[in-house]
C-alpha cells in the first residue's frame, strides 16, 4: 500500500506534466533516474553493513565460547551436552573445531555420537589431520610443536613431507581419543606390582586396571610402568628400589600414584632402573638410578624425585636403555649420555661414562629413536635405519664378529622405506611403509615371530666383497670363527601393522583394526593367551608355552597403544 506522501508526489508530477502539454521534460527523467540509482546503492551498502555486523557478532560469540571453555574446570570440559556441541561445531571452521576439541578435552564418544547428525562434522572426520596451535593457527612444522609431534608420532598420523608413508594410519577418531584418554589393560607378572594391581598374582589374560583413567601414553620396562594422562600428569607403579618411580622414596608401589613433581608432560619413558619425561616446553626430567650418569645431571647420584636436565632444550623425543639415555631434538640431532661401555652412546669411542648430554656429531635428519638394553636404532626422515651399540646377536643387522658398532651405521638389506623402529633385548623390529614387520637379532624364544627359534643369517662372504672380507680376516688372529650376518626378515602373517613393542623375550604388534598380535615367551602370562607350563625338557628345566608365530590376543579390542616389559605387557584401550 502506497504511503500518503508518495500519492501527493504523484499528483504533483501529473499536474506538472499536464501543464507541459502532457509531456515529461528530459531533466525530470534524468533526476528520477539518478535518485533511483542512488537509492539502490544506499540499500546495497545497508545490506553489506548488516552482513558485516552479523559476521563480527558471530566471531565475537565464537571467541566468547572459546574463552568460556578455557575457564571451565577440567572435569567439566568433556561433558558438554551434545546439543550445545552440535550448535557450536555447525558454526565454526575446521581449525576452530580442532581448537575446541583440544581446549575442551572433548572425547571421541561425543564426536562419534555427533558424526551421524552433522554434515559438517562428517566432512571434518574425513579430512587428513591438520594440527593447529593453541591459537587455532595451522602448524607448518609439526616438529616445532611438541604436543602435536607426540600425537603424530605415537599414534601414527601421517605427516608431510614423508608422503611414502601411505600405510602409517590408525583408525578414525583415534587422534581425538588421545586428548580424552583410554583404559589400561595389563597381563603377565605382578611380583612387584608392575601391573598396578593389588597382590602379587600374575595375570595370564588381559585385566582392566580400574585405578587408571584417561591415559594417553604408556611406557613399561624392567619391572616398572609410567602412564601419562590427558592432563599432562604422570602415574607410576611397580619396582622402585632405585627411585625410578620419582615418588620421593624407594618403596615398591603396587597401586598407581601420580608423581607430584611433574606437570605438562607430553611423553614418558622408563628403562631398566631410570626414567625420563618430556614436557611441553621441550625440557627433559630424569630420575632413578644414576651410577653411570644416565640421568644427564652432571653427577652420579641417584634421584628419587624428578630433576630437569640443564642445557638440554627443544627435545621432541626421549628413549633409554640399560644405564644410558638418548634424546632427539627438533632439528633432527641425537644427544646421548650415561654409560659408554660397548659404545652405547654412538660417539665413535668405547668405555667411560658421560654424565652430561652431548650431541652425536655428523648425524642428523633423525625423526625417531628407540633404545634396547644395549643398542639403539634411529630412523631418518627418508625412511632409513641406523644403529649403534652391541651387536653380539646381530641386533644391528651386521655380522656377529663385529660385536660392537661404535657410531651410527646404516642397517643393510633394508631397501624399503621404514616408518617405525623398536629396539628390544638383543633384537630389533621395524615397520615398513606397507605395514610389514621386519625382525632381526636374537630369537631364542621365538620373539622374532619367524615360526622357530633360529635367526635368519647369511654367510659373511656373501655380505662382503671378497677383497673386503680378506682385509677383515687379516685383522683377526688365525683360526678366528666368523659368525654369520643376521638378516632383517619379514614376519609372516602380519599386515597393516601400525605399532610395535619389544620386550625381553616377547613381542606385541598392533594392526590397523586395533587388534594385538603376540609372539615369543609366555612364561609369566606376558603374551596374554592364558598359556601354562606344559612339560619338562631333557635337562630337567621347566619348558613354557611359546608362540613362535604371530597370534591375535582374544577379547582385546579397540587397542591404540602397546608396551612390553621384561615379564609383563600393558595395552591402552580406547573407551
Amino acid at each position: 500500500m502506497k504511503s500518503r506522501l508518495e500519492l501527493i508526489k504523484q499528483k504533483k508530477k501529473a499536474a506538472k506534466a499536464k501543464e507541459n502539454n502532457g509531456t515529461i521534460s528530459f531533466m525530470e527523467v534524468l533526476t528520477n533516474t539518478i535518485e533511483e540509482i542512488t537509492e539502490k546503492e544506499k540499500e546495497k551498502d545497508r545490506i553489506q553493513e548488516a552482513e558485516d555486523l552479523a559476521k563480527e557478532e558471530q566471531e565475537l560469540k565464537q571467541q566468547e565460547e572459546l574463552e568460556k571453555l578455557k575457564e571451565l574446570p577440567v572435569e567439566n570440559k568433556a561433558v558438554l551436552d551434545l546439543k550445545s556441541l552440535k550448535l557450536l561445531f555447525d558454526r565454526v571452521d575446521y581449525h576452530t573445531f580442532c581448537l575446541i576439541v583440544l581446549i575442551g578435552g572433548i572425547g571421541g564418544r561425543h564426536l562419534i555420537a555427533l558424526y551421524k547428525g552433522s554434515e559438517k562434522l562428517k566432512e571434518y572426520f574425513d579430512r587428513a589431520f591438520q594440527p593447529v596451535d593453541k591459537n587455532g593457527q595451522l602448524i607448518n612444522d609439526p616438529q616445532k610443536e611438541h604436543l602435536f609431534r607426540l600425537v603424530l608420532d605415537q599414534i601414527g598420523i601421517r605427516i608431510q613431507p614423508y608422503s611414502f608413508v601411505f600405510n602409517y594410519q590408525t583408525p578414525k577418531n583415534v587422534y581425538f581419543d588421545r586428548f580424552i584418554g583410554g583404559e589400561v589393560w595389563c597381563f603377565g607378572s605382578n611380583n612387584v606390582g608392575q601391573l598396578g594391581l593389588r597382590g602379587g598374582q600374575e595375570r595370564k589374560i588381559p585385566v582392566l586396571n580400574q585405578s587408571l583413567n584417561n591415559v594417553i601414553q604408556i611406557s613399561s620396562a624392567g619391572d616398572q610402568v609410567l602412564c601419562l594422562n590427558n592432563k599432562g600428569q604422570v602415574i607410576a607403579f611397580g619396582q622402585n628400589h632405585k627411585g625410578q618411580l620419582g615418588l620421593g622414596n624407594y618403596n615398591v608401589r603396587r597401586i598407581p600414584k601420580i608423581i607430584p613433581a611433574l606437570v605438562n608432560i607430553v611423553q614418558v619413558n622408563t628403562s631398566h632402573h631410570h626414567s625420563l619425561c618430556l614436557d611441553n616446553q621441550g625440557r627433559v626430567w630424569s630420575f632413578g638410578f644414576n651410577e653411570s650418569g644416565q640421568l644427564g645431571l652432571g653427577d652420579y647420584d641417584n634421584r628419587n624425585i624428578p630433576e630437569m636436565i640443564p642445557n638440554l632444550n627443544n627435545i621432541i623425543q626421549v628413549a633409554s636403555g640399560r644405564s644410558f639415555s638418548i634424546c632427539l631434538d627438533s632439528d633432527g640431532h641425537v644427544w646421548s649420555f650415561g654409560d659408554n661401555t660397548n659404545a652405547k652412546l654412538g660417539k665413535g669411542n668405547w668405555g667411560g661414562m658421560e654424565p652430561i648430554p652431548t650431541v652425536i656429531k655428523d648425524f642428523e635428519n633423525i625423526k625417531q629413536i628407540s633404545c634396547g638394553e644395549y643398542h639403539t636404532l634411529c630412523l631418518t626422515i627418508h625412511g632409513r635405519v641406523y644403529g649403534f651399540g652391541v651387536n653380539t646377536n646381530g641386533e644391528l643387522g651386521y655380522p656377529t664378529f663385529t660385536p660392537v658398532i661404535s657410531e651410527p651405521i646404516e642397517i643393510p638389506y633394508m631397501m624399503i622405506p621404514i616408518i617405525k623402529v623398536c629396539a628390544g633385548y638383543e633384537y630389533s623390529l621395524c615397520i615398513d611403509c606397507f605395514g610389514k614387520v621386519w625382525a632381526f637379532g636374537k630369537n631364542s624364544h621365538g620373539q622374532l615371530g619367524l615360526s622357530d627359534d633360529q635367526r635368519r643369517t647369511k654367510e659373511p662372504t656373501e655380505f662382503f666383497s671378497q677383497q673386503v672380507f680378506e682385509t677383515i680376516v687379516a685383522r683377526y688372529p688365525p683360526n678366528t670363527k666368523f659368525g654369520k650376518v643376521t638378516l632383517p626378515t619379514p614376519v609372516p602373517n602380519l599386515e597393516n601393522i601400525v605399532d610395535i613393542s619389544c620386550g625381553h623375550r616377547h613381542t606385541l604388534c598392533l594392526d590397523r583394526d586395533e587388534r594385538v598380535w603376540v609372539f615369543g615367551c609366555g612364561e609369566f602370562g606376558q603374551c596374554g593367551l592364558g598359556n601354562i607350563k606344559f612339560g619338562q625338557c631333557g635337562l630337567g628345566n621347566i619348558k613354557f608355552m611359546e608362540k613362535t608365530l604371530p597370534t591375535i590376543i582374544p577379547n582385546l579390542n579397540n587397542v591404540i597403544k602397546i608396551s612390553c616389559a621384561i615379564m609383563s605387557s600393558i595395552c591402552l584401550v580406547r573407551k
